[in-house]
This record gives C-alpha cells, structure tokens and sequence, in this order.
C-alpha cells in the first residue's frame, strides 16, 4: 500500500487496473480551514477516464488533512482522469481544488473492465482511516448510526474519526403521479382475540458478522491487520515512503555534468537516477615535470561528494554566536548573521577555519554579502597547506574565478571603530552575477575503498549503484627493477605487466611524448611490444647501470620515480550503493576527485519553465532588470519578465531598457501579423 500526498501542480498516480486498497491519497487542508474556519465538509468528486460523469467519492477526515481510501472501482478503467475537492460551508461551496489522477495500465487483459458501484467497498475505509491510527495497542473499528467511524481502544475508550460516508447523491426526476383511487369503506373493529398458545423453540441462528481491524505501528510506519467476510489481511504502510518505480517514471529525466553538476529544476526530495564521479590523479606542483621539477603522483582511497542549493557557503559556520571585540554575532536559525556593537578592535566572525577549508571546482563565482550591512565585509582567503592569504574584500559583491580547484576561508569583518546593527545575508554561487541570498543547504556524501580497492589513481564512480572502476595503477621504482637498453635508440626501457598497450602515462620526472621518437628528456610507450616505458636521458640515463642508479638515489630522496599508466582491464569492485536526493529547484554537486555526471528526475513546472525560456531565447533576448546584457538594435526583440519587446532604438550592452523610450511592448500575436502583413 502507497501512501501519497497530492498536489495540484502534479499527477497523483492512483495505481493500477485491477489492484484494490491500491493508495491511501492525503489532501492537505490546513489552510482551507485557517482561512474559512472549521464547521464545514469535505466532498471529493472523482471522474474516471472514459466517464461522462463523475461520482462521489468516500473521504475520511484527519487532522489537518482529507484522505480518500483508494479502491478498486476507482482504478477500473486505465488513464488519466480527474478529481476535485470541494470545501462547503452552510451549504455553499467556499473553496475547491483540482487534481489529475492516472490509472496505470495492468498486464492482466481483464483488469479493465465495469466495476461495482465506487463507493461500495467499506473495508478499504477501514484501512485508510487504521492507517491514520498512531497508538501502539490494538483497536477496533465500526461504523455508527450517523455515518461515523468508531475507534474503541483495548482500555474502552472510543475515538470519533469522522464522517466517512459520501456526500448525497443528485435527486433523481420525480416520476409521474398515479390516478387516485376511490376511498374505500372504513371497516368496523373486531373483538380481540384470546392469546394462542406458545410456539416451539426455534432453531439457533448462524453467528452475527462484524468487520474489524487492528493497528500496531513499527518502525518507520504500522501494520494494519484487517477481518472481513474473507478472511484476514495484513498489510504494511510505512510513513510517508514513495517506493514504486511507477511513480519515479512519471518523473521527467535531465542530466548535467561537469567539475560542478548544475540543475536549476530538481524535484524535492527525490533520489537522483545516476551519480557518477570521475576519480583523476592528482600531480604535484606545475609546469613539465623534469628532474629538476619532479612532479610526484597522488591518488584517492575515497571520495567527498557534496551537494549543495544555490548558496555554497560552508554551513553551519565554525564559529557560534557570541561577541568579539565588542561586535556582538547571532547566527539565525536560516544562516544570515546579526550584526551589533561598536568595533573596539577589528572583529572577526570565522564562517569557516583554515582545517575546514572548503573546495571549489575551477570556475566563476560571485561572492555577495547583502542585507543593511554598511561598515560589514566579506573577506574571501585562500587556503593552500594550511596557510591562508586573502583573494577579495566584498563589501557587497564581488566575482572571482578560479583555473583549478582552490580551497577557501570566508571571514566576515568589522573594522575598528565601526558601530553597526544589522542583519547581513554571506553567499558564494556559481556563475559571475550575485542573486537573490538562499538560506545555505550543504549536505557532504564521504565515500571510502580503502579496504576494497587501497589507493586509486584513475577510473569511475557509480555512487548510486555502489560500483567503483578502477581503470588506472601507478608503479614507483627504487633502482632494483629489471631494465633493457635499446642500442638503436640509445634509451632504457622496462616492461610493465597488465599496462595497456601503447596507452598514454604520467609520469613524476618527464612529459610524455605520444610517438615513438627518442626525443631527449621524455618518455614514451609508442616503441617496442606496446607495454613498455621508454626513457631518454643522455645525463641520468646514458646507460642500464647509471640509470638503475639515478632512481635508487631517488627513491632514497623521497623523490621516486613513478608512472601512472593505463590498466588492459580494468578492475571493479562492489561498494554501498548510495541514495542522493535532489532539493526542490536549484542544485550543485560536485566531488573532490575529478568530474561529475548526474541524471536527476526534474520538477515538472520548473522543467517546462526552462524550456520555455530556452524557446523564447532563440528568438528574443531575455533580460532579468533593466539594463541590458547583451547589444539590440532596432527591430530586435527582447523579453523583461513576462513582457515581450521591440526594440526601437539601439541598446548597447550596459545600457538602460526604457519602455517607451528605446521599447515598445508587443505581443507575439502581434508580430505575427506584421509579418504576414510585410
């Protein structure tokens, strides 16, 4: 059994043909009755696809919601169709909403067919007003003269669960009147007569029958058990939980991916379809390694997924409320930050450490610190080997943008002197324009293979199906490896078992060169059988022997010879799958080890929203305010909110849109009809 909240923005899935006690659907009230009061009663109509009319529906109220019982006659014909709820207060209707439901279809060719009448079947009324039951004794439930479900406890005490019986049906038309018969004689009354003698026993009857049903919650949800006329029933309802695939396939699904994965359409709260994280070797330092540049090769025994909303700000701060200085900070509940005092020495608010220092993929940010915060600032530092120094002071914004991933502090100032009071909004977003602040919702997803893989040096991912690919290995030299010398070439060379042939390397003393040319100071693969690792350098390598003794000399140093080289086969191994939810519009995830890929399932509105500006975009400009971003000239088009333009004038890129003055508003209709006109 499903149980699902509906929504007037999105299709509530009933289940399929055929099933029977299928859904328990909750209709939020809460707000109805805030506005009209409480007194009232809830009516659901119900039209099936294929249904000329719609019919009433059985409705158990809650505490602040309607549930309808979803039962088989509901879900007898496959499609989509339509439900309204309807709030009626001394008789008139004061407020109603309307839903779209969808029947799924059944494999089963006669599950679709005429169904008894929908509101005949009482115990799956039972069973959705039991699931709204929140004791942990057994009760029994029936129903009352006045159409009430009863809930008496093991103790005696009964609870009134509402009305669940249906609203009235329409009045059928009255049928015509018979002719009046003749009035008959009044007879005259007869004597009574004496008292007969009494009858024989009569034989026992069968046992009365009475419906019941028990509620005993566990874990996550209740076990409702339930004895009818065929016998018992249990069923498990677990609190809140979406678990069939029929309802993620309603889901429209999009994919975005890059150093930072960003979406600005996510469903709310609802598992992403695929995660997949590249893991890259990490080389030290820049520039072409050499022996006198070595460049040593890290890799990874985990990874740090994080998914963050709009504001990536490392949240909750690291430092708490309290007074520095004088400045007295508040950290609010939603994460801006009062502000208050006079500044007897410059006074810092630390929103993150040097040890917490948090990554940014290579990219354009803007920093933003809003709100009336005259004499505050935002101090943005970078963080390299647990030495900060300071990038940007943004008194109310500023952009950065960084060629490789950087590691930041946030400080929030007040100068010395300085008396303020006020509530200020820190935020860092992607992109290169600061917008509107957002409470900060960072959520960190560590995954480990130490004990699976040990070290990883390349390869993928799949954080949602928990499988790791290992594509990559590195081999270190210390001088007691076995080495070959090309007299044609004048070069060493050394076999590496299980590398791919001919594939690419990096390694920690010399660039890689792609072909087999014996260019002095490289490496290469290209030469030989394909596997193995050639070496040219006529100082450290002009023979086997001096060679073999350069890279002892190395390894001795700390500074070993290495080389990351491509795996023939690549290896795999099984970890925990991990479940990531999205948040409700925009969203950003990205991971410490390389590249991500995520496919997420978009909120329905939002998605066609993106869409339809994409559409509009092709053949008008789209402006948030009104300076322009871009260069118009006359008889462009351009769109401001909702409001399409035609340019009369030439706009430069910076310059102020001026309705009137250098636009027109129009309408696509209108155009149109000038063009077909033209």
């Amino acid at each position: 059994m499903r149980s699902y909240e509906a929504s007037p923005h999105r299709e509530i899935v009933l289940g399929r043909s055929g099933e029977n006690r299928a859904a328990l659907i909750r209709f939020p009230v809460a707000d109805w009755l805030a506005q009209y009061g409480e007194g009232g009663t809830f009516a659901l109509l119900h039209r099936r696809y294929g249904d000329a009319h719609s019919y009433p529906c059985t409705v158990i109220r809650g505490e602040d919601c309607v549930i309808w019982p979803v039962t088989g006659p509901d879900l007898a014909a496959a499609g989509e169709g339509r439900c309204e709820l309807r709030y009626i207060l001394e008789d008139a209707v004061v407020k109603s909403a309307h839903y779209r439901t969808l029947t799924l279809p059944s494999l089963d060719p006669d599950a679709d067919q005429e169904a008894e009448e929908p509101w005949s079947n009482w115990v799956d009324q039972i069973l959705a007003a039991a699931a709204f039951v929140d004791d942990s004794q057994p009760v029994s439930l029936s129903i009352d003269g006045s159409g009430h479900l009863i809930s008496t406890l093991s103790g005696g005490e009964r609870l009134d669960l509402g009305n669940v019986m249906g609203p009235q049906g329409v009045q059928g038309i009255q049928g015509e009147q018979g002719e009046k018969g003749e009035k008959g004689d009044t007879g005259a009354v007869g004597p009574q007569g004496a008292r007969g003698a009494q009858g024989p026993k009569g034989d026992t009857g069968a046992a009365g029958y009475s419906p019941s049903a028990s509620v005993v919650r566990e874990t996550g949800g209740v076990l409702i058990t339930i004895t009818d006329e065929n016998g018992t029933t249990a069923e498990r309802v677990y609190d809140g939980e979406v678990s069939e695939a029929d309802f993620l396939k309603t889901f429209i699904q999009e994919t975005a991916s890059g150093a930072i994965a960003s979406f600005a359409d996510g469903a709310d709260d609802i598992p992403v379809a695929d995660l997949t994280v590249q893991i890259e070797p990490v080389q030290s330092g820049s520039g072409d390694p050499s022996p006198t540049n070595v460049r040593p090769i890290s890799g990874w025994t985990g990874a740090n997924i994080t998914k963050a909303g709009k504001n990536l700000m490392p949240y909750p701060y690291s430092n708490s409320s309290g007074t520095v200085n004088g400045i007295t900070y508040t950290v609010n509940a939603d994460g801006s930050l009062g502000v208050s005092g006079t500044a007897d020495s410059n006074a810092y608010f630390y929103i993150n450490l040097n040890a917490s220092a948090a990554l940014f993929k290579a990219g354009a940010y803007a920093i933003s610190i809003s709100g009336a915060n005259v004499g505050v600032r935002l101090y943005v530092d970078k963080v390299e080997d647990g030495v900060s120094s300071n990038l940007t002071v943004a008194t109310t914004s500023a952009a950065l943008t960084f060629t490789e991933d950087t590691y930041l502090r946030f400080r929030v100032y007040v100068p010395t002197g300085s008396t303020v009071d006020a509530t200020v909004y820190p935020q860092i977003e992607a992109g290169s324009a600061a917008t509107a602040w957002q409470t900060p919702d960072i959520a960190a997803l560590p995954i480990s293979w130490a004990t699976e893989a040990g070290t990883v040096y390349g390869g993928t991912l799949d954080a949602t199906r928990g499988v790791l690919t290992v594509t990559q290995a590195k081999k270190t030299y210390d001088g007691t490896e076995s080495w070959s010398w090309s007299t044609g070439t004048s070069r060493p060379y050394n076999t590496i078992t299980g590398m791919k042939l001919y594939g690419p390397i990096i390694c920690s003393h010399y660039p890689y060169l792609s072909t087999s040319v014996a260019t002095e100071g490289t490496v290469s693969t290209n030469g030989g059988n394909g596997s193995y690792v050639w070496v040219k350098d006529s100082i450290h390598a002009p023979d086997v022997t001096t060679w073999k003794a350069y890279l002892a000399a190395q390894a001795a140093a700390d500074t070993p010879f290495e080389v990351v080289y491509e795996l023939a086969a690549p290896l795999t191994y099984q970890l925990t799958p991990q479940e990531v939810k999205t948040l409700l519009g925009v969203n950003n995830v990205w991971a410490d080890t390389g590249d991500v890929s995520v496919t997420y399932r978009a909120d329905t509105k939002l998605y066609v929203d993106k869409r339809l500006n994409a559409a509009k975009s092709i053949i008008a400009g789209i402006e948030t305010g009104s300076t322009a971003t871009a260069n118009y000239s006359i008889g462009d088009m351009l769109i401001v909110g909702d409001t399409l333009y035609k340019v009369t004038a030439a706009i430069a890129s910076g310059g102020a849109i001026i309705p009137g003055t250098n636009v027109s508003a129009t309408t696509a209709a209108e155009q149109l009809i000038a063009l077909a006109n033209a």
